[in-house]
């Protein structure tokens, strides 16, 4: 009933070379241990490994991981609080604490912009739209 070849498909080779699969297990493994090894599958992948590998061939990113995605908006959040409380601590007049607000928010606004792309390209490489 088959009549067709097996053809060899590479889909475990990481790499062009040894030393570069050898670099990229290195990346996957420092990956791993910055996700926090739930294998929840929230990504869409499978493993927390299996996401790393993802990301080391180009396919996902780190904020695919919706429990480092969370932290990385929890750290942006804080930081801009700590920016616009320090503006209206530190500013003598109003102008310049609204000014001094409104330059944190066109940054905020650009940070959660990165994270768009990252989704944007993501969807892209899907061959869908956001």
């Amino acid at each position: 009933m088959w009549t067709d070849e097996v053809e060899y498909e590479p889909v475990f080779r990481l790499g062009h070379s040894l030393s570069e699969s050898i670099a990229m297990m290195k990346r996957i493994d420092e990956l791993c241990d910055s996700f926090p090894g739930l294998d929840c599958g929230s990504c869409g992948a499978p493993t927390c490994r299996a996401l790393a590998e993802d990301i080391v061939r180009g396919n996902a990113t780190q904020n695919d991981c919706i429990h480092l995605l969370r932290t990385h908006i929890h750290s942006v959040a804080m930081r801009y609080n700590k920016l616009a409380h320090d503006a209206v601590i530190h500013s003598e007049d109003a102008s310049d604490c609204i000014y001094m607000l409104m330059h944190y928010v066109d940054n905020l606004t650009r940070d959660v912009g990165l994270l768009d792309d990252d989704i944007r390209r993501q969807y892209e490489k899907e061959g869908g739209q956001p």
